[in-house]
């Protein structure tokens, strides 16, 4: 009898303290960051790029390669548009972009190797010296030629930009962007000429064939991630769409004397180059 009188003196001290207690109140954002709170999909916006000029240094790589591959640099420069209001309107998210940029490129085994395209040539000019005249065994395939350079002038649209609602517990600010533009940029050809195994390993020697110009247009995308308001990091894919001629019906390996019928047939094709670029953007004004 004394332990339940106990017992129950217990549970009423308990339900007199819960009454006394103040309820604990609902935070819709623990965090502060409104992540919870907020639907929009742009939280807040730090460095907003509107009215400011920004300088991109960027480390270029050529991304599936087939007669070869190019390593460079791109360094661009990036006006933002503002309409001079309060927010952030459509003509705050376009841009304009001047870039120029070198590659230095290199064959790939499809071409260099013992079984790749130079190779076979090789072998079939020693066994039959009329099926490469001169001793070219130059590769006459189609998207050959090497980029050496580019420039182009692009338009920008950063629809994105600012702490993005998806990764709200991290304060960074992000940027995506796609481009569209035009430019020119220069080729050179890569050529191969026999000299036997006893000279080469090979059997032959790499050239250079007359540097050439060609018009493309370029376009792609990137992200920015914004380590302060003057400086982020970036990465982009970019590609380049040329405008070349090639004679698809030439059979090089024909006669002796075919090499005189080149170009007769030369048809428009779009040789194109794709290159990733990782690097820096520099905010300048």
């Amino acid at each position: 009898m004394r332990i339940a009188s106990v017992f129950l003196a217990l549970i009423f001290s308990a339900n007199t303290a819960l009454a006394d207690s103040k309820a604990p109140e609902y935070s819709e954002d623990p965090f502060g960051d409104f992540a919870l709170s907020d639907e929009s999909l742009i939280l807040n916006i730090d460095f907003h790029p509107a009215g400011h000029g920004e300088v991109g240094v960027l480390l270029a790589s050529s991304m599936i390669d087939k007669y070869s591959t190019h390593i460079g640099g791109l360094i661009d420069f990036t006006y933002n548009f503002s309409d001079g209001e309060v927010g952030v309107s459509l003509l705050d998210t376009i841009a304009v972009n001047v870039s120029a940029g070198y590659a230095a490129g290199s064959l790939t085994s499809i071409v260099t190797s013992p079984q790749g395209i130079i190779g076979n040539k090789v072998d079939k000019c020693i066994e039959d010296p009329s099926t490469c005249p001169g001793k070219d065994v130059t590769p006459y395939v189609p998207d050959y030629k090497q980029v050496t350079w580019m420039a182009s002038v692009s338009a920008i649209w950063a629809p994105l930009y600012g702490k993005i609602n998806v990764v709200s517990e991290y304060d960074v600010n992000l940027q995506f962007y796609g481009l569209f533009g035009a430019g020119v940029n220069g080729t050179k050809e890569v050529t191969a000429t026999v000299v036997g195994y006893d000279v080469d390993p090979r059997g032959y020697t790499l050239g250079s064939g007359d540097p050439g110009v060609m018009p493309h247009l370029t376009f792609g995308g990137g992200l920015k991630v914004f380590i302060m308001d003057w400086i982020a990091l970036r990465a982009e894919v970019r590609g380049l769409l040329n405008f070349d001629k090639f004679d698809f019906k030439y059979r090089p390996n024909a006669n002796a004397t075919s090499t005189a019928a080149m170009g007769t047939y030369d048809e428009l094709y779009a040789p194109g180059y794709v290159f990733a670029n990782v690097g820096l953007n520099f905010l300048v004004f």
